[in-house]
């Protein structure tokens, strides 16, 4: 079995890093977002960040970004509904991580109407999928 980074909590007394029980307690599985407004400025570092397990883009103009949550732990997923009219650019939380195995700190582009589901599998390692949504 491969090694998991960062290794599980271990059984028995020791010294937790503050900054693993802070991305726990502060990336909400449970809640969603349903009226995110994109960056207009297509760069990691000028994305709106996202907050939430399940998040659907409301606005959004052509092009802009938004990135995934830096505090996801690893197992964790996000879901995103683009709802805007516009193609969105997702990245990564950091500069340093992949989606897809692509370059470091590229972004994957979710089209109008669309789903995508972004598994972090490892530490600095996204996969996505990029889904339709059915017609009612």
């Amino acid at each position: 079995m491969a090694k998991q980074f960062p290794a599980p909590f271990q059984a028995g007394f020791r010294l937790i890093d503050g900054s693993d029980l802070n991305n726990l307690a502060t990336f909400d599985q449970t809640s969603s977002e349903t009226s995110l407004t994109t960056s207009t400025t297509q760069t990691l570092a000028a994305a709106t960040a996202l907050t939430t397990a399940f998040t659907q883009i409301a606005t959004a103009g052509a092009g802009t970004a938004a990135k995934l949550p830096s505090a996801a732990p690893v197992g964790s997923m996000v879901w995103i509904h683009n709802a805007s009219g516009q193609t969105c650019q997702i990245f990564p939380p950091r500069a340093t991580d992949t989606i897809d195995g692509g370059s470091a700190g590229a972004k994957v582009d979710v089209g109008n109407n669309k789903r995508a589901a972004f598994m972090h599998v490892a530490f600095g390692v996204w996969l996505s999928a990029v889904m339709t949504v059915p017609s009612t």
